[in-house]
């Protein structure tokens, strides 16, 4: 018996009306159903319908190369709006949106999951501090993107004498989701699935505001699924079709270790935190010594913080280099902000993590974050000005997007930020030899573009924070940036003060980055 619902993803796109709102669950490869944006290109390029979409999602979606699927709703005509968390991923409409030619917010990837919920519920919208004093705040951008964006999607709110950030709910007229079997009632389970990201509470949003709930799998079941299992029950669901070779992540094929299906044995997790420190982050880059020595010096504040959350990048690196240095202990429990909680995450395939402890909703896990359940949070940065704000969010006509950042800073006691001295600066070692590479854009900067982490506010609230370069590790002070710790060798005045546009200050027991965060030049530097 085929549920109900089984239907091909052409006729399922037939069914799109013109300025419909569309989202997607997932993030990168996962969740993404690659056969909806094939079938949606092929309807527009000969029919000119859906037109005018607005693209709603809390993550990017897609891949590069034959992968960037999102690339398939790029021509003309057919998206005008775009509200997204994190934008990346999205690049291809980034010249439209910087040239004012269709409109873009940019909200905290935490409220849009948190928004699908609202929009289950049919509330108007809902109160938080997340994004207060930052581009999210609308007496900065508000969450727009350029001029043409007018849409208030967030107002400024006082409560018992507290200021908070009304945000207001976006209705979902399409949502596109991801599992891997559906049973005879349609009620779809996600067992080979890396996430579940925000799929309950969206599939919820869109059949709450009269719309059309379209799930892809890879298999169907002829018997009914365990209730316990069910994701996404099939009274929800309007429309599945089947997709046999969807990828698991932004791997291809299937690792069982990433759903949780099998655990791993030890020595293939040391295995994996060692190919980490080793891999390719792209085709041809591979891991500079600095990013290393960063992620090292990063991963020694676990030593009080046990309850943490690891971004995207170099931060990442953090807990494979604490499983080398052997400072990881059972104590320390790595969350990811797409609804993971525990073992250790894939850096190449954001949100894939291994030996996983939980895998739940993603607005919980934002939850949790808001409420400031974080001891620390280790982060990125595009770039950081003289108050020690930062900006990961847009730099020129580089549209990243701020995710997750928003509330995995505000939600932790200690936010470490982890960046390079300078773009492409680092060491190099040759003929056993090291030497400083002095790199050519300055992460430094007079003042940030868009405040996504406004420093002098989270120190008002008694956060601490680190700025944690290869060169030197910088804190927040009342004054602002003071120079703690330098690289060995390193004159802190030289090779930190001199490069920077802004004097900061040297404290006056300055110290040496601790030696074990070199280890890995030491290692380069053997014959």
């Amino acid at each position: 018996m085929q549920p109900r619902q089984l239907t091909t993803p052409q006729e399922a796109v037939a069914r799109i009306r013109d300025g419909a709102i569309v989202s997607f669950n997932g993030i990168g490869m996962i969740g993404l159903a690659e056969q909806f944006f094939l079938a949606a290109e092929a309807r527009f390029l000969s029919e000119g319908h859906p037109r005018n979409l607005t693209l709603y999602s809390a993550c990017g979606l897609g891949g590069s190369g034959e992968n960037a699927y999102i690339t398939r709703l790029a021509h003309p005509g057919m998206v005008s709006r775009a509200i997204v968390g994190y934008i990346a991923p999205y690049a291809v409409f980034a010249p439209a949106i910087l040239s004012g030619e269709m409109e873009g917010y940019n909200l905290p990837q935490g409220i849009i999951s948190t928004n699908y919920r609202a929009a289950a519920a049919r509330r108007p919208g809902f109160l938080s501090k997340v994004g207060l004093h930052t581009s999210a705040d609308p007496r900065q951008q508000g969450c727009a993107l350029n001029d043409r964006s007018r849409e208030k999607l967030v107002e400024l709110r006082e409560v018992d004498g507290e200021e908070y950030l009304f945000y207001r709910t976006v209705y979902p007229d399409v949502c596109v989701l991801r599992g891997t079997t559906a049973d005879p009632g349609g009620n779809i389970t996600f067992e080979k699935e890396v996430n579940v990201s925000d799929s309950l509470s969206l599939a919820m949003a869109v059949h709450n505001n009269g719309g059309l709930v379209m799930v892809q799998v890879e298999r169907l079941s002829a018997v009914p699924a365990d209730p316990k299992d069910v994701r996404v029950p099939g009274a929800l669901v309007d429309c599945i079709w089947l997709s046999p070779d969807q990828w698991q992540s932004n791997r291809p094929g299937y690792d069982p270790y990433l759903s949780g299906e099998c655990r791993a044995p030890e020595e293939m997790v040391e295995k994996m935190c060692r190919d980490n420190l080793t891999r390719d982050r792209a085709p041809g880059k591979p891991l500079t010594l600095a990013e290393r020595v960063i992620a090292r010096r990063a991963a020694l504040e676990l030593k009080d913080s046990y309850l943490i959350n690891l971004g995207i990048g170099t931060p990442m690196l953090a807990a494979s280099e604490a499983r080398d240095m052997g400072i990881l202990t059972p104590r320390h429990h790595v969350s990811i902000e797409t609804g993971v909680m525990g073992g250790v995450p894939v850096p190449d395939a954001f949100g894939a993590v291994i030996n996983a402890d939980a895998i739940y909703d993603m607005a919980a896990q934002f939850d949790l974050y808001e409420g400031g359940g974080l001891d620390a949070s280790f982060v990125g940065a595009l770039e950081i000005d003289r108050k020690g704000n930062v900006n990961v969010s847009a730099k020129g006509q580089l549209l990243m997007g701020v995710g997750g950042f928003n509330h995995v800073t505000q939600g932790a006691k200690k936010i470490v930020v982890c960046s390079k001295f300078r773009q492409g600066s680092g060491y190099a070692v040759e003929n056993g030899r090291i030497s400083v590479l002095e790199g050519k854009g300055s992460k430094f900067v007079e003042e940030v573009e868009r405040i996504s982490l406004n420093a002098p506010y989270f120190r008002s609230l008694g956060k601490r924070i680190l700025y944690v370069t290869e060169r030197a590790v910088f804190e927040l002070e009342d004054e602002g940036l003071l120079i703690t710790e330098v690289a060995p060798g390193l004159h802190p005045y030289f090779f930190v003060q001199a490069q920077l546009p802004f004097p900061v200050r040297v404290h006056p027991r300055v110290r040496n980055m601790p030696e074990i965060c070199f280890k890995p030049i030491q290692k380069a530097m053997k014959p």
